[in-house]
């Protein structure tokens, strides 16, 4: 038996005409992280949004723990829901609410009986999880990048997830303070056997995080490889993103001597 908790089965999207996703199918194994790169606009994203049921795919199928997503209702996706974290690219704070009252949200939301002082102490423990116990009463004005982002991930864990996605979770952050986030994001995997999905272009953060790497190309897979292989694979493609290398397409019109439009034919 496969010991996937996610499967990707030929996922196909389109938005206005343009395919954006084209055959995409990928297993996520039960307490790895899987990281997904890809340039900007190969769907990096829009895979994520489907594997959590806020995009319904055109085609294909999405299947969490024997469940197929793509045949649910609203209601039963919502349950489904809260066996997932998600960790916005900006962390979506809510600015009104204090540190400990945004990791409480979740439970407020989906266990409205629980009592206020077994909610708060849930939350507390999540931040202690994300080492910002000592920072409860701060309001998210108060805080810096990355620990708005430690924030929005103790929210993320506080209804104890099976599966943590997370969306260029160092994207805005000096190195160091990515370097936290790529730390937790291994501790979660490593302490509470928590399934990751992470979407980035930092190859750094892809390296360290990643027992696999997933890359993308115009909507479809380029390679797939664990993330020790990764390093190595024959693909020029694969080669020039990991050294963060433009071709001459990505340079045209760029040149001396070539036309500023990048039209020449």
């Amino acid at each position: 038996m496969s010991d996937a908790i996610i499967q990707l089965v030929d996922l196909h999207k389109s938005f206005g005409g343009q395919p954006v996703l084209r055959g995409v199918s990928v297993e996520l194994m039960r307490g790895q992280t899987t990281v997904v790169l890809g340039p900007s606009g190969c769907g990096k994203t829009v895979l994520l949004k489907h594997v959590i049921g806020l995009l319904q795919p055109d085609h294909g199928r999405v299947i969490f723990d024997g469940q197929d997503l793509t045949a649910m209702g609203e209601r039963a996706l919502c349950r489904v829901r809260t066996r997932f974290g998600f960790l916005f690219q900006g962390g979506a704070l809510f600015d009104s609410m204090n540190a400990v009252e945004n990791v409480m949200f979740p439970l407020r939301e989906h266990h409205p009986q629980q009592k206020e002082h077994d909610a708060r102490a849930r939350a507390m423990e999540c931040l202690g999880l994300v080492g910002l116990a000592d920072f409860a009463g701060r309001m998210p004005a108060d805080l810096s990048g990355g620990q708005r982002k430690r924030v929005a991930l103790a929210r993320a864990l506080t209804l104890r997830p099976e599966v943590l996605l997370y969306d260029e979770p160092t994207t805005g952050l000096d190195p160091i303070r990515a370097d936290v986030i790529n730390e937790l994001i291994v501790r979660m995997r490593d302490e509470l056997n928590v399934t990751g999905l992470v979407v980035t272009h930092d190859m750094a953060s892809a390296f360290k995080v990643g027992d696999r790497l997933i890359m993308l190309h115009e909507g479809q897979v380029l390679a797939d490889a664990p993330a020790d292989e990764f390093r190595a694979l024959d693909e020029p493609r694969v080669q020039r993103f990991i050294r963060g290398q433009a071709d001459d397409e990505d340079l045209k019109g760029l040149r001396p001597g070539r036309g500023q439009s990048g039209g020449e034919t």
